[in-house]
């Protein structure tokens, strides 16, 4: 199966249903999810990963770059199929946190899905270099930057769910450690589902990633 570049693709349909947000604005709280609503709307728990703030565009932009740039390294790694259904069990999980800390509130983003993801790719590629406030760092630094500054964010005023993101990086860790763990982690992460050569995918790796 070739590589269907799903973090790519799912970056553009944030882009574009951000545009219908910005024209629509009442489809926001439609998709937004809300804890003390559900199970009616039960979907929002995931639709709510497709919508951002309207009120401020580094949301998106920030979510955006990372889940271009990291997702897209994931999918390398992981596949396709598994890229996918990881980014949407790692947002409902970050969603579950509403349930604790967010009962009554709108939940919207991508944060914590793309928390789920910086964190599995420390655990699979520790030693690649990433990128945090644009410093390169090892991934495996990258993971203990973001889990560490967002666990001393917690309790801030910003209106950023703070522990969404920290589930989100649960998630990915505990499921990087079975990958770690499995038997089959080597052959799985040696897959190569990329459409593009191996030495193309290394040349923009090599710009982006190190």
């Amino acid at each position: 199966m070739k590589n269907r570049y799903f973090a790519l693709k799912l970056s553009a349909l944030m882009v574009f249903i951000y545009a219908v947000q910005l024209i629509a604005p009442e489809i926001t709280s439609v998709l937004g999810f809300r804890a003390a609503e559900f199970p009616s709307g039960f979907w929002t728990i995931i639709t709510s990963f497709f919508i951002h703030s309207t009120q401020n565009y580094m949301h998106i932009v920030n979510n955006l770059f990372f889940l271009a740039i990291f997702g897209t390294v994931l999918e390398h790694y992981i596949g396709s199929k598994n890229f996918l259904l990881f980014f949407i069990s790692a947002g409902v999980f970050a969603n579950l946190s509403a349930f604790f800390f967010y009962y009554d509130s709108l939940i919207l983003g991508v944060s914590g899905a793309v928390s789920g993801i910086i964190a599995l790719l420390a655990v699979l590629k520790p030693r690649k270099i990433g990128l945090f406030w644009g410093a390169p760092l090892p991934m495996w630094l990258v993971g203990f930057m973001w889990l560490l500054t967002n666990f001393l964010a917690i309790g801030g005023n910003s209106g950023v769910a703070y522990e969404a993101h920290l589930f989100g990086l649960g998630f990915g860790l505990f499921l990087g450690s079975i990958y770690r763990l499995s038997s089959n982690a080597k052959k799985v992460e040696e897959k190569d589902e990329f459409e593009l050569s191996e030495e193309d995918f290394r040349k923009w790796e090599d710009r982006y990633m190190t």
